[in-house]
């Protein structure tokens, strides 16, 4: 009977143990899907946000301006006005509908602050502003920049999250017009 009684015990704490060996893998396996689910998000947000920067800064640079360029200066679009502002600094000049006449870097000013401000909405405006964001434009053609936004998100070593975008517009020789966007969170 004794020797009955102890293979029973024995049986249940076999059985015993191998519920528990169960119990941790399960609790194991839980954990390493919920932190792996956890980076994951992770991952497609910042996938998602360098994309959204991405399409972003393309988006603006191909914007139709509605300008005119006066002596064969070309005003159509930003990218056009960006060049001819960095590549012909002074002998740039735009037209609008009404017939004002400036230079493309001040019209580049009034355009791009016009677009990364926040106004309210309007279908006939184009607006790139996202609220709780901070954002950095710089046009670089040879050394020769000009920079648009929050210029600390590029200079400085900010902790924020931050999702950039480049892109080569013109190339001549060896210089090329160079456009960086760099999308910042806002200061909590």
């Amino acid at each position: 009977m004794a020797d009955e009684t102890r293979s029973c015990n024995r049986k249940a704490q076999t059985n015993a143990l191998i519920i528990v060996f169960f119990i941790v893998i399960f609790l194991g396996a839980a954990m390493f899907l919920f932190v792996l689910g956890g980076s994951a998000d992770t991952a497609a947000q910042d996938e998602y946000m360098n994309m959204y920067a991405n399409s972003l800064l393309v988006t603006l640079m191909k914007t139709d301006t509605g300008l005119e360029g006066v002596s064969g200066s070309r005003c159509g679009t930003i990218s056009d006005m960006a060049f001819y502002s960095l590549f012909y600094a002074s002998g740039c000049n735009c037209l609008d509908a009404s017939g004002r006449t400036d230079t493309c870097r001040n019209w580049l000013d009034e355009k791009i602050s016009g677009y990364f401000s926040d106004f309210s909405y309007d279908p006939d405006k184009p607006s790139f502003y996202r609220q709780g964001f901070d954002y950095c434009l710089v046009l670089d053609w040879g050394g020769n920049e000009i920079s648009f936004g929050e210029a600390s998100l590029i200079e400085g070593a900010s902790k924020r999250q931050k999702w950039a975008a480049e892109l080569t517009m013109f190339k001549a020789g060896n210089k090329k017009l160079e456009t960086n966007l760099v999308i910042a969170k806002g200061d909590d």
